[in-house]
């Protein structure tokens, strides 16, 4: 018999930004509910994101799966994302959002009071002036 599975699925897509990416899973850890997996698919990162991740896995108490597949972009690293998933319901995120506390409880409080399958919810981002660069 297989594990339930967590209540919700986040998809992180990935190319060269292992910094970006490491602080966007330190925000996942803070999360308030903790009812969830984490696919992220590197897209051919060049960078150090594939020794990042192994290091990361090692000391994180989040559920997360890493594939790597060839640059493709990141719609496909997306989809790739969520047939990967086990979870009912999946959140999109990029490897350089900077997740707020209560992200994933407020996404799951929309699914449950929305519980029809054509609903999507769509957050506000507001860009870190910390840890990251801004670009157009």
């Amino acid at each position: 018999m297989s594990p339930r599975p967590h209540a919700i699925g986040i998809v992180v897509p990935t190319y060269n930004r292992c910094d970006a990416l490491v602080e966007c899973l330190q925000r996942l850890e803070r999360q308030t509910c903790k009812d969830f997996e984490v696919v992220i698919v590197d897209d051919g990162s060049t960078d150090a994101t594939a020794q990042r991740i192994s290091e990361y896995l090692s000391a994180s108490s989040l559920t997360i799966r890493y594939v790597k597949q060839r640059n493709s972009g990141p719609a496909k690293a997306r989809n790739a994302g969520i047939a990967l998933l086990n979870s009912p319901i999946c959140l999109l995120i990029g490897d350089d959002i900077f997740a707020s506390a209560t992200l994933v409880e407020n996404h799951l409080e929309f699914h449950r009071t929305y519980p029809n399958l054509n609903a999507a919810a769509l957050g506000w981002t507001k860009w870190s002036r910390e840890g990251q660069t801004i670009t157009v």
